[in-house]
């Protein structure tokens, strides 16, 4: 299934036209349609990723169109929002699409997937990434698009990565709510003394090096971008 069509079929689009007399291909994914969206509706002045748009046609079907205009996107409390999907990270499954936050981005990253699924990620919440996603059917293994580039996600090494930014990020003042390290820390490796010896010298360097491998890539870019506070239960 193309991605646009698992995405797509979640979110809430008006308005379709009818292509009297005739059915094309849609610009995006190529499928026949007789009702859609005119190309000049859905793509707007702005739009970039002509790439992503390889059939000679002037239309666009419902769901590629859904991916890119203002549709209604599920609140948490049940109501919608007439809004863009690139304004947000979400996940997709078969039966529901979930808008992530700072709440619940974490949580669907690091934990359990029942496949097919789509995920995509936005950091400025300004290009678009649901039509570059991938449809995943290895929970394994796994592609997560963010809008600065595709992210393997492979459970061995985010199970490794996960618990020490989450220790890392993780409140010891109370009164503060300072955590032990911050995410610049966490990127760096460039963490204070005082720090270190708060959190413990010789943990410090052991989950460094295990991180100091990752540095610089976009899967400990991503799960320090999620995780957030957390209180010590020691």
């Amino acid at each position: 299934m193309k991605v646009t069509n698992f995405i797509g079929r979640h979110l809430r689009l008006q308005d379709l036209v009818i292509i009297k007399g005739q059915t094309v291909p849609c610009k995006m994914c190529g499928e026949m349609i007789s009702e859609g969206v005119p190309q000049s509706k859905a793509i707007k002045p702005t739009f970039t990723d002509m790439s992503y748009l390889p059939y000679r046609s002037t239309w666009m079907c419902g769901s590629c169109a859904a991916c890119l205009l203002d549709v209604d996107v599920p609140n948490e409390d049940g109501t919608v929002k007439n809004s863009s999907l690139r304004m947000y990270s979400f996940f997709v499954s078969e039966d529901s699409l979930t808008i992530l936050r700072r709440n619940n981005l974490w949580d669907f990253l690091v934990g359990n997937k029942l496949i097919p699924f789509v995920f995509g990620l936005t950091f400025n919440g300004q290009k678009h990434v649901s039509f570059k996603c991938k449809v995943n059917y290895n929970s394994e293994f796994w592609v997560l698009t963010t809008d600065i580039g595709d992210c393997i996600m492979e459970r061995k090494q985010v199970d490794i990565l996960s618990p020490i930014i989450q220790r890392w990020y993780t409140i010891c003042d109370e009164k503060k709510q300072n955590t032990f390290f911050s995410k610049t820390d966490i990127l760096s490796g460039n963490a204070p003394g005082y720090k270190v010896e708060t959190y413990g010298v010789e943990r410090f360097f052991i989950e460094d090096r295990l991180l100091d491998a990752y540095r610089g890539g976009l899967l400990l870019k991503v799960l320090t971008h999620a995780v957030n506070k957390k209180e010590d239960e020691l």
